[in-house]
Order: structure tokens, then sequence, then C-alpha cells
């Protein structure tokens, strides 16, 4: 009988502190509480964790061993398990060929889907390909009327490279006499050798009469005649001497041009079969581009290559431009767009005569493998990749792409968002034969991308790459894979699904859980969402603080319940507590940074005023523009003006108002590091000092140690056998994030000697498992590491371990570590500060924390622009800049500007009614 509970008893991983708790199964469970109170402790470290332990447990003897040198859960006991699934926000290395499409499972239907319904055309004429078994070609001859005369014959031509005098050799090897050339049959030795030279021809593979006595006569002719025509056959019957072509392979219907076999693999980039054979399925192609280096021709030779001489000292090449230049009568100063294509395309190649000029493209490629710093950083911004010129990026060979179902290739389907397929699939039908195939696969394939739609995504596009996707977007991507599973009972844990959403949506997710939770599985939540919190079947609160002072149930029962327990989450739901929401700072007063004419990817040629000295949220549904706004087109415009970064903003017309500022700083989510060896202590700047002073402990100075000593980085002071990770050789193929440890150190990455020093009783491992709350009070002596810590403790992020990996950081996590790294430093005025959706990952009680940080930046006289979904933070801010209306093509324009109440006032403003509800509450 399957238990009705998870009943966990003793839990004590990490600060959990002896919990006792039992969570129902066929619930939606949502666990809440301040940052660092163990909720990820208690979901993922002690429940996934056990679950997926148990599980690899039954694999084979070689999976058995790797799990038994891992650390089980630190729990009494754990029972009522269901086999789990996890969907976290942790981003693991980004496959370059995994795109939306493919991640969502929807990739896989359409190879299905063009391999057994779609209509190949020939590269060469564009005629329809055709094949068909060769029990139905024969089954067609032998059905012709008894006594019929049949000429048997196999279409042949000569292939590039071969000779007539070859072909003809093996045509009478074979055993046949006779061609058909020209509607005339011919004795291979009337044959004219010259005459075959790119000519089509048959070989007469046998002459018969249709009879039930000829029958295995005429299927050994036919095979023959398959093989010899490779894989076509021509039949001539009847008194009319009609002919019937038939091809078993692939083949063009008009000019014989074989075809590949149309299978799934066919459709696959990452399959030999299917991947473009220049860029090898990724789409895009290494090295530097003309259109890249020259800003799409725009750009002069002086104006894009200037720095190689003037900061780098390539007089040289300056020498040998200017040469080029003069002996082809062109202008250095005019850009490339003016001048004479083939004048350009030697620049970019080379004169290619010996001794001359090999070309600037070549010239900068070999300069990127010997260059470093600075000169390292310039070229690899402008020789990144580009798309690749062969398959436009669609990643799939020529054939591949000439497969076509009504008017559209895999590549053309894949080029639209979600919403445009999903409006595609609704209307396509099939007929006659396959159609049972076709609308099953239809089905499903409308089935997913209404799933995606209802998460919120329909804006994204199928074929783009995982990696340039939000963390909140490939969260909601695996949520919606997992809902198109049909797996029951099984056990969801979820880490934040809500992150990245706009609250006009998190009604449709929330119902997405629900149906996940009514197929019969248990869906745990680890949330701050109130929306999500007050609709799940059981709350769980854990605190009541961070590290330490956590790790406890505070409260747990209904919404309801909890909010009548008083406790902190229970007041927010309740409404008891709000973020403070004073009067909002006057917009104006500091100047205007004004943008005008706006139009990178979906934003409609736009002017966009933004209010400095005071604190800005930029709003909008997902899909809205807001990241193409702020990230690709603010952003790199400001870095290019105020910090002489080269990285090309979107398209616009003009910036004013800079003269108001003197600094950018830009914190985004992307992740901070992908190896173990990247972690919280070295990004914000505490290594170097801890390292140096415990260089400075006597025991260390007796033994001449160096700060290199205290660095897993350096050999002087990591484990020999796992070289500083921590982490054993071994890992268990298709488990990603199944990382056993290093049998030798146990995960310390340190020497056994290395950890004899200690400062006030600890080793520098055992320093760098200390949170940051732990570590502030340890180093309170040493001001410059108490410093950098009490900043990280106020950007919420007080429960982190020092040395916990940057890899395993969400996206919100990564964000506050690098704005705590960058506050640590000192400060001035005047700075422009753009931050990307801060509240990741925290409880409303962190988030009033962060909101008290960012004021005080304006208070100092600095801006701060802050891409943001939370409500509560855009009540709280001073200047609302809302897009939309919609996502996608349907987004790109303002809707809404003003102060929160004043954006709350306008209908047609999907944040406005959300503000507008907010207020109502209050």
């Amino acid at each position: 009988m399957t238990p009705s509970t998870i009943s966990i008893r003793g839990a004590a991983e990490h600060n959990l502190d002896d919990l006792d708790l039992d969570l129902p199964h066929g619930s939606l469970i949502a666990v809440s509480g301040v940052s660092g109170s163990g909720k990820s402790s208690l979901a993922f470290d002690t429940i996934y964790s056990e679950a997926r332990r148990r599980y690899l447990m039954t694999l084979d003897r070689r999976g058995r061993a790797l799990v038994r040198r891992l650390k089980a859960p630190a729990v009494r006991s754990l029972e009522g398990l269901a086999p789990a699934v996890a969907i976290g926000q942790v981003r693991r290395q980004d496959n370059p060929r995994s795109t939306v499409a493919t991640l969502a499972g929807i990739h896989n239907y359409l190879r299905l889907l063009f391999a057994r319904l779609g209509s190949p055309l020939c590269l060469a004429c564009g005629a329809e390909v055709r094949s068909q078994r060769f029990e139905e070609v024969y089954e067609t001859v032998a059905g012709l009327p008894e006594g019929t005369k049949l000429l048997v014959l196999a279409p042949r031509r000569l292939d590039e490279g071969e000779s007539a005098a070859a072909v003809l050799d093996w045509i009478e090897g074979c055993g046949y006499r006779r061609l058909r050339l020209d509607g005339r049959i011919l004795l291979l030795e009337e044959v004219s050798r010259p005459t075959l030279r790119g000519r089509r021809f048959e070989v007469v593979v046998d002459r018969l009469v249709a009879r039930p006595d000829n029958r295995r006569r005429l299927k050994g002719s036919l095979q023959a005649a398959v093989e010899a025509g490779d894989g076509r056959v021509v039949v001539v019957g009847g008194e009319n001497a009609v002919e019937m072509a038939f091809s078993v392979r692939p083949g063009c219907s008009a000019c014989g041009q074989p075809f590949p076999p149309v299978s799934p693999a066919l459709f696959s980039f990452n399959s030999s079969q299917g991947a473009c054979p220049a860029c090898r399925g990724l789409g895009v192609c290494g090295g530097p581009g003309m259109e890249q280096v020259f800003d799409r021709g725009s750009a002069s030779v002086a104006g894009a290559l200037a720095p190689l001489w003037q900061e780098f000292g390539h007089e040289d090449l300056r020498r040998i431009l200017e040469e080029f230049c003069t002996a082809s009568g062109v202008d250095p100063d005019e850009g490339l767009r003016e001048w004479p294509p083939e004048t350009a395309a030697r620049l970019w190649k080379g004169t290619r005569r010996r001794g001359g000029f090999g070309g600037i493209g070549r010239w900068l490629e070999q300069r990127r493998g010997r260059a470093s710093g600075a000169e390292l950083t310039w070229l690899e911004e402008r020789l990144g990749d580009r798309v690749c010129p062969e398959c436009g990026g669609a990643r799939l060979r020529p054939e591949a792409l000439s497969v076509m179902i009504g008017e559209h290739s895999i590549s053309s389907v894949c080029r639209m968002s979600i919403g445009l397929a999903a409006d595609l699939f609704s209307e396509m039908e099939f007929t006659g034969t396959g159609s049972a195939v076709g609308s099953a696969l239809v089905e499903r394939i409308r089935g997913s991308l209404r799933t995606f739609e209802s998460l919120g995504l329909g804006y994204l596009g199928l074929d783009r790459s995982t990696g340039s996707i939000s963390a909140g977007e490939l969260h909601r991507l695996r949520l919606g894979a997992a809902l198109g599973s049909g797996m029951t009972r099984v056990l969801y844990v979820l880490d934040e699904p809500s992150v990245g959403l706009h609250a006009r949506d998190v009604g449709r997710l929330l119902r997405s859980l629900e149906e996940l939770r009514d197929a019969g599985n248990t869906v745990l939540v680890v949330e701050h969402d109130a929306g999500i919190v007050g609709a799940a079947d059981m709350v769980v609160e854990l605190g009541p603080g961070a590290g330490n002072q956590g790790g406890r149930v505070v409260a747990q029962g209904s919404p309801r319940a909890i909010e009548a327990s008083g406790s902190l989450t229970g007041r927010y739901l309740s409404g008891a507590l709000q973020l403070g929401q004073g009067e909002p700072r006057p917009a104006g007063s500091g100047g205007w940074l004004e943008l005008r004419g706006l139009g990178g990817h979906n934003l409609k040629d736009i002017d966009v005023s933004i209010p400095l000295g005071i604190l800005v949220c930029v709003t909008g549904v997902s899909g809205s523009g807001k990241s193409t706004l702020v990230n690709d087109t603010l952003r790199p415009l400001l870095a290019a003006r105020l910090q002489g970064a080269v990285v090309q903003p979107l398209a616009h017309e003009s910036c004013t108002g800079l003269e108001n500022l003197e600094r950018l700083v830009a914190v985004d989510q992307k992740p901070i590091g992908r190896s173990p060896r990247s972690n919280a202590a070295t990004y914000a700047g505490l290594l170097g000092p801890m390292r140096r002073l415990f260089a400075g402990l006597p025991l260390a100075r007796m033994r001449a140690y160096k700060p290199s000593h205290f660095s897993f980085n350096a050999s002087e002071g990591a484990c020999a056998r796992c070289g500083g990770s921590g982490l054993a050789a071994a890992r268990l193929g298709g488990f990603e994030d199944f990382d056993p440890v290093c049998p030798s150190c146990s995960g310390r990455r340190y020497k056994a000697e290395v950890l004899d020093i200690r400062y006030r009783g600890k080793s520098i491992a055992e320093v760098m498992d200390l949170s940051v709350d732990a570590a502030l009070e340890f180093f309170d002596p040493i001001p410059e590491l108490a410093r950098r810590l009490l900043v990280l403790r106020q950007v919420g992020l007080g429960y982190l371990r020092l040395g916990q990996p940057a890899g395993s950081f969400s996206g919100g996590e990564a964000q506050r570590v690098k704005l705590g790294a960058e506050l640590g430093r000192a400060r001035r005025a005047h700075t422009l500060y753009i931050l990307d959706e801060p509240t990741t990952g925290l409880h409303l009680e962190d988030t009033r924390f962060l909101l008290r940080l960012l004021q005080g930046l304006v208070d100092e006289g600095n801006t701060v622009v802050v891409v943001e979904h939370q409500v509560e933070l855009i009540a709280a801010a001073d200047y609302v800049l809302d897009l939309g209306p919609e996502g996608g093509d349907a987004g790109g324009r303002i809707v809404a500007v003003g102060s929160p109440r004043e954006v709350a006032a306008v209908e047609a403003s999907w944040t406005g009614r959300v503000l507008r509800e907010h207020f109502e509450r209050l």
C-alpha cells in the first residue's frame, strides 16, 4: 500500500534543527521562509537528495559503488518517498546545441512529423523527391495484364570522376550487353564512349513477358535493376511502350538526383546525418567575420582597427593597410560599404599572391592566438562566433531544409515563437495515407505548445539557444516538459517556479502546478510569491531567521492557518506587514537620460526618458522588451560612453543627458563561474585577505608558508589527488549534478599539512564552510573582511557559505553576490546602477532590506534602474516605466510611465492593474 505521507524525522542537514515533519502525498505544498532559513536544505538537500540516492542504489554495480561514496543526508528517518524529479534554478553548463524546442521536447515530435509526412524537394531542380518500397514496385509491375512485353532498365549517369570506359567495363562484367540511349537500344560495342559524358542512360537488365510463371524471374530482374541503378528502376511495357519510373531510395522524379533517406536523424543537428557540415549543427561558425569587425560595412578601416596600432603597437599593420588602400585606390576613412565589393573582399581574404597581403581576417585570427590582456579582450569582443554562412543559422544540412510540409520546412517552424507555432499547428490537418500518424503527432505538438503558452512563454522562439534565456524562463521550460511527460505518483521538487514571471501570469503557472497535483503527483515548491503560497494545499514556514537562527518549523498548515499563526510569512500574506512605501521622489530633479529611436529586437522605434537620481523600475510582462531596452541597449550604450567599452548597443538614434553620470555599475543574473573553483569568497574579494591572514600566523611563518599555500588553485596548497576541486574524478553519466567528493581530502580541497594552520581554532577549509553571517562574527576584528561580509549580509546572502561553488548559485544569488562585491568597494555619487530582478530568491522580509540598500544608494546621489516583476518592490519605487502591452511582437511599446500610483491608473497596463489591486489591499 502506497504511504499517504512523506514522514521526516530528525532532519539535520545544514542548518535544519532536528526537524520532524509530515507532508501529504497528492498535494501542492509550499515551503517558505526568509533566505537561509533552511528551505532548500529541506526540499533539495534532504528530501530530493535521499530520493535520488535510493534510486541510484537500484542501478548497476558501478552506480551503487559510486553512491556509497556520497554522504547521505543528515536525517534520522525518511519514509514514504516517491520517485522524485527536481527542477531548480541552478544552470549547469549550457549545451551550445540546446534550444527551446529541444529542451521542451517539441523538436523530437517535429523530427518524426517531417520524417513521416514531409515532402522532399530536389536540391538540383526543385522537383518532388519520391521513393517506394520494393514490394510496391514488384506488385505494380506484376499486376500488369498477362502477355505484356516488359523491358526492365536500370538508370545510370556518369558521376564526377568516373570514366565511361570503367562504367562500360563494369556493366559488361555484370553480364549485361545492352544500353538504352536517347530511346535507342544499343549493344555495348555500339556505344561511343564520349557520348555518355553528362547524359542519362539505362542499362537493359531484362526483356520478358508478364506471365504467372515468370514472376520469380521478374522479381529477380527488378532487384538486379535496383542494385545496378542505385535504387532506381524503369519498366517499359504495353502496346504504347508506357514508361514507369520507380525509386526504392529517395531520388528526384525529374532529374534522378539521389536524396538521402528521410528519417528522423536527418532533422537532428546532434546527428552527423542531419547537422550542417559547415558548422556541425551549432548554427554559428568560429573565427572572425567581416560583418562583425566592420559593423556590417558602416565602419572604416581607420575607425574599426585604429586601436591595434594606437593602443597595442601594431604599426606594421597600419603600414600594410595604408599601402593596400593606396594601391587599391580607396579611402581608409570611408565605410567598407562605400568600397567596391571586390576590394573589400581582397582586404578581408588577401591578395592571394605569393608574398602578398594575407588578409585582415587571417591576421586577426592569428593575432588572437598570441594576444593577452587588454588586446585579447579587444579581439574577443570582435571575433566572436558568426552565423553560419552555409545554413544561415538553421543548423541542418540542405537536404533536411528541403523537406516541406505545406509551405514550411522544419527550420521555418523552429524560427517561429511558441505562440505563432501554436497558431500554425492549431490549423494543421492531414488527409489520406499517414493522416492517423500526422494527427497524433500534431496533437502532441499542440498540447506541448499550449502548455508553454500557459506558462507565459509564448514569446520565446523555438530555435532560441537555451544559453540566452533567463533562469526563470529555463525553469518554466523544464516545468512545461514535466507537465507533458504524463508521469504520475511522482514527487516534483521545484525551486521558485515564479521567478521572472509577471504577476499577471502567476495564475497560469498555478493552474499548471495544480494539473501536476491533480494527475496524482506530489508537488513541493520552494516559493515566496504570495499568489502561489496562498493557493497551496499546505504551507511549511521555516525560520524564524537565517543560518543558525533558522532550520525550525515556525508554522505549518493551510494558508489561512499560516495567516492566523502570526508568523512572518503569515503577516505578509494577511497584509499586516508591508514594504515601506514613502512618497516617491520627484522625477526630473536630477536630470533625465533621453534615448531616441530604440528599435532593437521587438522595440517599436520608441523614445524613452529615464529620470536620474531616483529608483526606477522597468516593468512589463515576459518578453515585452525590458531586457532589450535595459541590458541590450542602455547598458552597452552607457558602457561605451562612460567606460570606453566596445560592445555594440542595439539600434538607436541618440542618447542625451550623459553629462549627469560619471560611472555605470551593471549587475545581472549571469553565472559568475561554472567551475567548482569559483565561489562566493573568491568573487567577493574575501579569499585574498583570508590567505594573507593565515600566511601571517606564527606556525605558517615558521613553515615558510606563503598566501598561495592557502589557495586550492595553487599546487602548494591543493590536495594532490583532486587538484583542489574537492571532487572525485569519477562521475555517473546522466546525472550532471552528481558530484562525488574526493576520498583523499573528503572535499576539503587542501593538503592535510595546510589544514594544521588555524586562526581562532579554525583551518582555512573550516572557514570556507562558514556562512556569511557566521563569518561576519568570526572576522569581526578584521575590518577589511568585516566590511565586505556586512554588504553580503545586507543584500540577503547571510546564509550563503563562503566556499559554496559559484556554479550552484541561482540567478538571484549570483546577482546579489555581484552586487555585494561591487558595494564592498569604495562608492561615489553620480553612478547609475542597473539590476536585473534582484528580488529573485528573496522573501518579502529580505526584500525590505534590499529596498533599504537601494534607497541608500539613491540617497548618496546615484540612480538605480531595476528590471523587476515583484509588485511590492515596484510599488515602493519612485518611478515606473512599463513596456508591453504583451510579449514578443505584441510588445516593445511604452504603455505607462510615472509614479507607481500614476501607472496604477492606466487601464491598458498589466502592471498598472496589478499595482491597483495591490494598493486596494493596503
